[in-house]
């Protein structure tokens, strides 16, 4: 039995954008190229395909390296006369 079309246009959309699209980007991108299918179509399809878009991993921000080997800076406040009021530091 032969696929449908569409199924070829949705694996070779798949492809030609590495694996980052998901049912709803693939559903737009098959719109622009004629074809009419449904997102749970889509869905049953890519599942039984084994196709499945690539996740983005999480943002991890760079923390304070604090196992470096260069000393604490100096406390330049340390040796300064006491502020009277604001502003004087």
């Amino acid at each position: 039995m032969r696929e449908p079309a569409w199924e070829t246009a949705l694996v070779k959309a798949f492809g030609v954008h590495k694996r980052c699209y998901g049912t709803r980007r693939l559903r737009v991108e098959l719109r622009r190229k004629g074809y009419h299918v449904g997102r749970q179509r889509l869905r049953t399809v890519m599942r039984r395909r084994g196709l499945h878009a690539l996740q983005p991993k999480a943002f991890t921000p760079r923390t304070t390296d604090s196992t470096h080997g260069l000393r604490c800076a100096p406390n330049w406040l340390l040796h300064q006369p006491k502020p009277t009021q604001a502003n004087q530091v």
